[in-house]
């Protein structure tokens, strides 16, 4: 059996590469698009989806998306046909259940019962007023941020209009957890690979191993592992790298955030588990498993 793969990503990143070279590993073939790239029509009633230099974007038996946010209008579309055509697609999500927003994340998980920290949700400066002064100081984040772009610890409600002011976009103003470290749990088909520790940047807030944060190797607890896994199945993700951090004024595991489509440059050199191994098996198998049940 081979299948025929189709990466969706802004580039072919070192990511991506791991991701080619294990299907090639596995003997199937393979293409690669950006969303930037795809071509839509409706002819005769029909969705029609191509490339410069694909003619047919539904003639490939599984899909992989990432860094499909820039162009989330089209990702959900094309997404939403593979469904209909029962397509393998990592991540489904993108089609219903997907919103680019970390309050809406926020809100998914406490509703199912996991610890997030205190936010606030700003749309414009004259709503700074509804916050309370004893959540400062504050750490501020773009609600559809990533890669700890734009974070910034906020002393007061005057800092926080000069911030709002230098940056327009709907911004979240989240309580400030005191920690040294926090941790990233990779999960892939509701399986946690392993974790990682990322220390806080000195004179920072952020622990983002891209930004330089020093890092090690993490043992998974199986409430670690209970946590991380309910969260991501919150989500609905198939892919997840869930930050997690122990906050010792509440004495209690955070959800900080949980990333689809995550980075795994850190966590593949420190623990040398490869994740792209187990996302495209875990794609090979919804497949099998789909064609079991025709």
């Amino acid at each position: 059996m081979k299948l025929k793969f189709l990466i969706v990503s802004s580039r072919i990143s070192q990511l991506s590469q791991d991701l080619i070279d294990e299907i090639l590993i596995k003997g199937h073939t393979f293409a690669f698009s950006t969303t930037q790239d795809f071509i839509f029509e409706i002819e005769n009633g029909h969705f029609k989806a191509s490339t410069p230099n694909i003619p047919n974007l539904f003639d490939f038996d599984i899909y992989i998306l990432r860094s499909f946010s820039k162009n989330m209008a089209n990702s959900k579309i094309f997404t939403e046909e593979l469904r209909l055509k029962n397509k393998i697609v990592i991540e489904e999500c993108i089609s219903d259940n997907y919103i680019n927003s970390k309050f809406a994340e926020g809100v998914r998980l406490t509703r199912s019962g996991l610890n997030y920290p205190i936010s606030y949700q700003i749309p414009n400066i004259e709503n700074i007023e509804k916050i309370p002064d004893n959540i400062f100081p504050a750490i501020v984040k773009p609600t559809n941020g990533s890669r700890g772009r734009n974070i910034s610890i906020i002393e007061n409600k005057k800092d926080l209009a000069n911030f709002i002011q230098k940056n327009p976009e709907d911004l979240l103003v989240q309580e400030y957890l005191p920690i040294e470290w926090d941790i990233r749990i990779f999960v892939v088909g509701n399986k946690v690979l392993g974790g990682i520790k990322r220390y806080v940047l000195e004179g920072d807030c952020r622990s983002n191993a891209s930004l330089g944060s020093q890092t090690e190797p993490f043992e998974v607890a199986p409430e670690i592992e209970e946590i991380a896994l309910k969260a991501t199945k919150t989500l609905h993700y198939s892919v997840a790298g869930v930050d997690l951090a122990w906050a010792k004024n509440k004495q209690n595991w955070f959800v900080i955030e949980v990333n689809i489509s995550p980075q795994w440059h850190a966590f593949k050199a420190i623990t040398k588990i490869n994740p792209a191994i187990h996302i495209i098996q875990h794609a090979i198998d919804l497949y099998v498993k789909k064609n079991a049940q025709k």
